[in-house]
């Protein structure tokens, strides 16, 4: 059986490259520890939180119920 040239290609330059590289981390991103991710994605969830209270303040005052408050669904 003969592979096609587009996959001899394909299988060639997969050699040279090691695609399991755990130490390498692309350009725009960096190594952090897991306290800075944490005390990051809190904050995160902080200013979520408030921007979702803002947003359902204001639909609220243009008469708009908001979403999963007092309803129970049958």
């Amino acid at each position: 059986m003969r592979v096609g040239m587009g996959c001899e290609m394909l299988i060639r330059s997969c050699r040279t490259q090691d695609l399991d590289k755990d130490d390498y981390i692309p350009e725009p991103y960096r190594k952090a520890t897991a306290e800075e991710v944490h005390a990051l994605h809190k904050k995160e969830l902080q200013t979520r939180k408030h921007s979702d209270r803002v947003k359902q303040r204001k639909l609220q005052e243009l008469g708009f119920e908001v979403e999963h408050t007092g309803e129970i669904i049958l």
